[in-house]
């Protein structure tokens, strides 16, 4: 049996990922260009855009876990975010401020230090569990 040519499988999966990876910028590419035709919210569109696109698509309230998930799902850059759920946080509490979107406590507000944020205008810290809804959703 011959030896496995290390080097050749090395430089074709190098080649095989590169051309994946041209493909899928031209992809993203087309994505963003159609999106708003759609009224899809771009993946190249910002943070705060996006994640009114996914509260106004939700059929239900949805945790700022749940929205993290649905940015990634949709192809949103998330890697350029030290901490994505403090950034989606301090974006829902801004939409529930300006009345974009409400809060809708489940159950009792549970003191859970550092693992979920209430979300709204009178709570403030690192305690509680919310779910969030576009104020003017159907």
């Amino acid at each position: 049996m011959p030896p496995i040519d290390y080097r050749t499988l090395y430089e074709n999966a190098t080649r095989e990922l590169a051309r994946l990876e041209a493909e899928a910028a031209a992809l993203r590419q087309t994505i963003a260009a159609i999106a708003p035709l759609i009224g899809e919210a771009s993946p190249s569109s910002g943070l705060t855009d996006a994640v009114r696109s996914i509260l106004a698509k939700a059929d239900e309230p949805l945790t700022a876990s749940d929205i993290r998930d649905r940015l990634i799902e949709m192809g949103f850059d998330m890697k350029s975010y030290s901490n994505p759920l403090a950034t989606i946080h301090t974006i829902l509490r801004r939409l529930t401020e300006s009345d974009e979107a409400h809060v809708q406590k489940s159950g009792k507000v549970e003191p859970i230090a550092g693992k979920r944020f209430v979300i709204g205008k009178d709570l403030k810290g690192f305690i509680g569990i919310a779910r969030i809804r576009r104020a003017y959703s159907k």
